[in-house]
């Protein structure tokens, strides 16, 4: 079920039919991965095995398409989705898929933590992320619209902000107050909608979470994420631990690709 808003989890969750919903807008930059990861954080009572999972879009390799992340982002993003046991589905091509893409999405011990017959979908257990409300994406949304309609709209806009403020000046010069205010008006109502939509583009927050995903037999997987550009220590105090289920129990690390 295509419906790229959060709302879709509680209206569908548990009915006949429903095995999958979308709950954001497209992955199509690592913002909106951020955006539905944290989307994510508050639908996890609508995911299991008799419920059907929340679907925050397909994968985003580094190979060449339409869209592409770079090597950390795009692993970043398959850990994610399997600790939020998230529907596996390739955006790109794997007939062309790269040596980086190929061991990414074919790392079988990552995928049975999606796959684990437990279900549950993974939470944060830490955070120092701002707090965040998922938005209703409605069709190209200042917030949802693709990247590349983004790009050209804009450039559309400013490109027409240019032609009527040029156009202003002549019908000013011209002896024409009325056509140079009507088009002087026009021009700064582009310049504005451009701003707009720079404001309300998903952005991501430089901070840092833990999430925790239930697996059978009373173990758990944990995923540190660092989503600030810059490196960043990231640990699990005994707080965190207890969150996850992992107090007492012998914790087995394996670090998973850098």
């Amino acid at each position: 079920l295509c419906g790229w808003s959060s709302w879709y989890a509680p209206a569908v969750s548990g009915e006949e039919g429903y095995h999958s919903w979308r709950i954001s807008a497209d992955c199509d930059e690592f913002a909106n991965i951020y955006e539905a990861a944290r989307t994510m954080e508050q639908l996890s009572d609508y995911a299991g095995p008799t419920r059907g999972y929340n679907d925050p879009d397909m994968l985003v390799g580094t190979s060449t398409g339409a869209v592409t992340l770079t090597p950390a982002q795009s692993r970043t993003q398959f850990d994610l989705w399997c600790v939020l046991a998230a529907p596996l589905l390739l955006g790109t091509n794997p007939m062309n898929m790269n040596a980086w893409d190929l061991e990414t999405y074919g790392d079988t011990e990552v995928i049975e933590i999606d796959q684990d017959p437990l279900g549950k979908q993974g939470t944060p257990v830490y955070s120092t992320c701002p707090p965040h409300a998922p938005k209703d994406n409605w069709w190209c949304s200042p917030w949802s619209m693709p990247r590349d309609v983004f790009e050209v709209w804009t450039g559309l806009l400013r490109a027409l902000a240019a032609v009527l403020l040029t156009s202003a000046l002549l019908l000013r010069g011209a002896g024409r107050p009325r056509g140079a205010a009507t088009a002087f008006i026009l021009a700064v109502g582009s310049v504005g909608y451009v701003q707009v939509l720079h404001t309300y583009r998903p952005r991501v927050a430089a901070c840092q979470q833990v999430w925790a995903k239930p697996l059978a037999g009373g173990d758990a997987a944990l995923l540190f994420v660092n989503w600030a550009s810059d490196d960043a220590a990231v640990a699990c105090d005994a707080a965190c631990l207890d969150r996850a289920g992992l107090t007492r129990r012998p914790l087995y690390v394996r670090e998973v690709r850098a």
